[in-house]
């Protein structure tokens, strides 16, 4: 038998929802008991293929990652702006660059466009409004671009379920910041 005839058995046997019936049942519609591996192996398959149609259904157009990264930055931007506590300018980087990120690879390359503008123009702002020294302007923007990649690195990973687990060690620095604005 070769793989192609495999590969029909696998097919005829599959649940209308998609599932493998039981090991027995299984063994039935094969003509015959399979070993254990065989049919751990089918289940495998069957796994693997599902997670390949979730992942084409969940994959955004270019426009949608383009323009979801870019609400992405917009929308932490205002939340940092409007809930007034101190010292969480990293969390909400990191927050930003990750969602627009884990949206896809128009997402990624958006969020570093945008949050390395943003932090061209913070270079020269912070000289000429906030009275920092040309080094303390750069050390201030190097940081936060670190921290916009940390963010970008994190939600291109696929190891953390949320921008918010991502992001918590970055809470530390304001311990009081209540987690309703999380």
């Amino acid at each position: 038998m070769d793989f192609n005839d495999e590969n029909e058995k696998y097919r005829r046997i599959t649940r209308s929802d998609g599932s493998l019936p039981s090991y027995e049942a299984y063994g039935r519609a094969t003509g015959g008991i399979p070993s254990a591996e065989a049919y751990r192996l089918a289940r495998k398959k069957l796994e693997k293929e599902k997670e390949k149609e979730k992942e084409k259904e969940q994959q955004q157009s270019p426009i949608q990652q383009i323009i979801g990264g870019a609400m992405d930055m917009a929308s932490e931007y205002f939340k940092m702006k409007n809930h007034g506590y101190k010292n969480l300018d990293d969390y909400h980087h990191c927050k930003a660059n990750f969602n627009a990120a884990a949206r896809g690879p128009y997402g990624y390359n958006t969020a570093k466009t945008l949050g390395d503008a943003k932090e061209q123009f913070d270079f020269y702002w912070n000289q000429a409004y906030k009275g920092l020294s040309k080094d303390d302007a750069q050390r201030d923007r190097f940081h936060d671009l670190g921290v916009n990649a940390n963010g970008r690195l994190r939600g291109n990973s696929g190891l953390y379920n949320s921008a918010q687990d991502a992001c918590a060690d970055y809470l530390m620095q304001n311990p009081a910041f209540p987690k309703k604005y999380w």
